[in-house]
């Protein structure tokens, strides 16, 4: 497994900006009846509803239906065996072409720790199966709301792990990740598309105490260097991985 290249998830710090338009985006949590676990496990953190309405001071409202995450910002509290613990959307493509990134996850992740993957076209599956391996315990559920359902709790990063030929999110997967934001989840975004230069979304990350990783958003420019040659002076073995991009590129947010 190679190391994130400069500019990536590992190495980005949390970003923030000045607050955009105000907007509510609107997505249902009502998922299929689960039990609710008799105590929320150590990974992730317990959710409190709202009560009443309130407005944000960047002009974002909040309302009784959004369950909201009463904890402070980051440091955040990490999963088993000190990885973060995710939730991957993938929701249409997992196991497919398009579901490159979230494939990779669910495969192997030294940085987090996968509770689930949404998916409604193969909701009720094991994602090691639906991939072709051994099952792996990692269930596929319809939506968010029974992901967190099954987590108990909110979960420490949504990892947008779908890869469109368009490299956009949609107008409704737009809503479910600033959904995901208001109830208190850091993005890791992997789209050409850049939620970082996006102000609804640096507004929202402002008002959360959420951070906004683009994975293939460029280091600044102070930060980038030509080639020195130094690589002459490593004394391992070294070998040349050749591949192409597109549908069978790397999977840096592992």
């Amino acid at each position: 497994m190679t190391k994130p290249m400069a500019g990536h998830a590992d190495g980005h710090q949390p970003l923030t900006g000045r607050p955009g338009p105000a907007a509510r985006p609107t997505f249902s949590l009502h998922g299929p009846a689960m039990p609710a676990p008799a105590a929320p496990p150590a990974h992730v953190r317990a959710i409190k509803p709202l009560a009443g309405t309130r407005r944000d001071t960047v002009g974002l409202e909040a309302t009784a239906r959004l369950r909201v995450v009463a904890r402070p910002p980051p440091p955040l509290r990490n999963g088993a065996e000190g990885r973060a613990s995710a939730i991957v959307f993938c929701d249409g493509h997992f196991g497919g072409i398009d579901g490159k990134t979230a494939n990779g996850l669910v495969r192997h992740s030294e940085k987090y720790q996968i509770l689930s993957v949404i998916d409604s076209q193969k909701a009720g599956c094991d994602a090691g199966v639906v991939l072709g391996d051994e099952p792996n315990g990692i269930p596929i559920w319809r939506d968010l709301a029974a992901a967190l359902e099954h987590a108990g709790g909110v979960p420490d990063y949504f990892i947008i792990g779908i890869a469109p030929a368009s490299g956009m999110l949609s107008a409704s997967e737009r809503a479910l990740v600033l959904h995901a934001m208001a109830l208190g989840m850091n993005i890791v975004n992997g789209l050409h598309e850049f939620l970082t230069d996006d102000p609804e979304f640096l507004a929202l990350s402002i008002a959360k105490g959420v951070t906004l990783c683009d994975v293939r958003k460029p280091s600044a420019k102070k930060d980038l260097h030509v080639f020195t040659g130094r690589l002459s002076e490593v004394t391992c073995p070294r070998i040349a991985v050749l591949g192409t991009d597109c549908a069978i590129a790397p999977r840096p947010p592992s």
